[in-house]
């Protein structure tokens, strides 16, 4: 799967950036970072607008200051971004599918072959190199639910479980900009809740 997480790597063209679309401040987050503290940022759209950097501040400043200390250069760094952003998705996918089909022999080749399918279908391949929002609720949407499951099921180790989700939920912060994308996690997480309480109503109640 790392492997085919660094096919983002052929879309860059004799070493250039990728810019432009609604996320054009990954040539270089970093120029952002004297605008979080203020609501209003002038480095956005025509005049300036909302500051809607702060959201991508949890994730995009760390990621950029941390390339930055080692060195690397932008072009570099938003190569390791995008792979990251293409290959997280599928190994959250994998762990998740191992979890489900536990009892099916050979569940690894299933696994390996959903998170292939999970990160090249149409729907992730249409939407550009660098979708922050919607990359990150990509992986977080089966790595959230492998924790929930396996939190529900677990009588000794609930926090942890908890811990990981706040932590998940907290480096996707950038993701609830949008709303209406972010929004299928607690759908998902509802409604395999209810099944759960259905199936084990016992142990759930």
């Amino acid at each position: 799967m790392i492997f085919f997480g660094l096919v983002p790597i052929l879309w860059f063209k004799k070493n250039l950036m990728i810019a432009g679309g609604d996320e054009s401040w990954l040539i270089n987050p970093l120029g952002f970072l004297p605008d979080v503290t203020h609501a209003w940022s002038d480095k956005l759209y025509n005049l300036g607008g909302p500051n809607i950097y702060l959201p991508y501040s949890q994730t995009l400043t760390p990621f950029w200051l941390i390339a930055k200390f080692f060195g690397f250069s932008l072009t570099f760094t938003e190569k390791i971004w995008i792979c990251l952003l293409f290959s997280l998705p599928g190994i959250a996918i994998y762990y998740l599918v191992k979890k489900l089909f536990a009892d099916i022999p050979n569940n690894r080749l299933s696994a390996f072959f959903s998170a292939i399918l999970y990160m090249f279908n149409l729907y992730v391949i249409q939407i550009g190199a660098f979708q922050t929002n919607t990359k990150l609720t990509l992986f977080a949407l089966p790595i959230l639910l492998l924790l929930f499951i396996k939190g529900l099921e677990s009588n000794r180790y609930k926090l942890y479980y908890a811990s990981g989700i706040a932590a998940v939920i907290t480096l996707i912060g950038s993701a609830f900009v949008n709303i209406a994308v972010v929004s299928v996690i607690p759908i998902v997480l509802l409604a395999y809740l209810l099944y759960f309480i259905a199936t084990n109503r016992k142990n759930a109640l």
